[in-house]
């Protein structure tokens, strides 16, 4: 539906309308293929759209349970034990936006950081929160690696490059301000 996987993240992807409406249509008709081989109602089960519907493919095929992947993730690899040890986290998002604060991964690091008062930056491809939203969310500051115009596909190219320079440009300020300490 329109707060789907297809309809939120299809356009961060370089989806156009008429692709929107091919995927949306794929899916609901995989949906419905799923649904009649499992007996179960798909829409029904918190979560089984996430992730593209991963969690329902697997519920429907394999009778997986649902189980949050925020909490999965903090746990497999112990972040808030991790945590304790810094004074600063830094962390990606591919587009920081509204959808960022409702199940991204990115929302369970803030909220530790919060919990354990450490600054937390985000380095993102995209920033399209304003700064009070993003702390509001819990982020200390986000920075996108673009520094000017250019199409998605340009950015992506220079990807890694984009991240070194923005991470340099923090580790300038990091440097200069912990001098200013001394």
């Amino acid at each position: 539906g329109p707060n789907g996987a297809t309809y939120i993240y299809g356009p961060q992807k370089g989806a156009t309308t008429q692709d929107l409406i091919d995927l949306e249509g794929g899916m609901q008709h995989f949906q419905a293929l799923l649904e009649a081989w499992s007996g179960k109602e798909l829409n029904q089960i918190d979560g089984a759209g996430a992730a593209g519907g991963v969690g329902g493919g697997m519920s429907a095929l394999f009778d997986a349970s649902m189980q949050s992947g925020i909490h999965f993730f903090l746990e497999k690899f112990d972040i808030e034990t991790q945590l304790l040890k810094v004074d600063l986290v830094i962390t990606g998002e591919g587009k920081l936006d509204a959808q960022s604060p409702q199940g991204k991964l990115i929302s369970g690091i803030a909220g530790l950081c919060q919990k354990h008062q450490k600054p937390l930056i985000a380095i993102c491809g995209a920033v399209k929160l304003s700064a009070e939203e993003t702390r509001v969310m819990g982020l200390t500051s986000a920075f996108s690696v673009l520094s000017e115009l250019v199409s998605e596909k340009e950015a992506l190219k220079n990807g890694l490059k984009n991240i070194e320079e923005t991470t340099a440009q923090i580790a300038n300020l990091i440097h200069t301000l912990k001098g200013q300490e001394s």
